[in-house]
């Protein structure tokens, strides 16, 4: 059954379906983030990713070909939000792998409200497991260039200078 106000292109049973792989996915993705402490965790994940999709499905409700324009709206938006978690700490920066988690979440709301199911668990997939791999990974890697440094060879790392400030990065 079709919408007759508004001239939908999607029924409605298909729009729900969207939805509720944009909410689950966000869910997934967020839980994974809460569960490993972030601060961006199941809320934020969700809402990024709902809203991407109902962002992505105003064109198909309409019947525009206005979809890319929109996708490339959400990248510029999310874009925006992303520097908002982002902390510059004395020497180090903070937040980066959440900011970049909640732009991959955007483009899997994207990807499941335009109806790329299989493609948007698996982009979710590869996130979490991303998320969850690499942490561990970089740090056994910075452990190591540690002990390096220890001894002697500096060429992996170097030591900083810390200071008391905190500044935002913008990107």
């Amino acid at each position: 059954m079709k919408e007759d106000e508004g001239g939908a292109d999607i029924e409605y049973a298909d729009f729900v379906i969207r939805i509720a792989l944009s909410l689950m996915l966000g869910f997934a993705i967020g839980l994974e983030r809460q569960l490993t402490g972030h601060t961006a965790g199941i809320r934020i994940n969700v809402l990024i990713c709902m809203g991407a999709g109902f962002f992505t499905l105003f064109p198909l409700l309409f019947e525009s070909e206005q979809t890319f324009w929109v996708a490339a709206a959400i990248i510029q938006g999310v874009g925006f939000l992303r520097s908002g978690v982002i902390f510059k700490e004395s020497a180090s920066v903070r937040g980066m792998n959440t900011a970049e988690t909640l732009w991959c979440t955007a483009a899997v709301g994207v990807l499941a409200s335009s109806g790329m199911y299989l493609m948007a668990i698996t982009v979710a997939g590869i996130l979490i497991l991303s998320n969850l791999i690499l942490r561990p990974l970089a740090r056994k890697i910075n452990l190591l260039l540690q002990r390096k440094n220890r001894k002697g060879n500096t060429a992996f790392l170097s030591p900083v200078k810390k200071r008391q400030s905190m500044s935002f990065v913008c990107c």
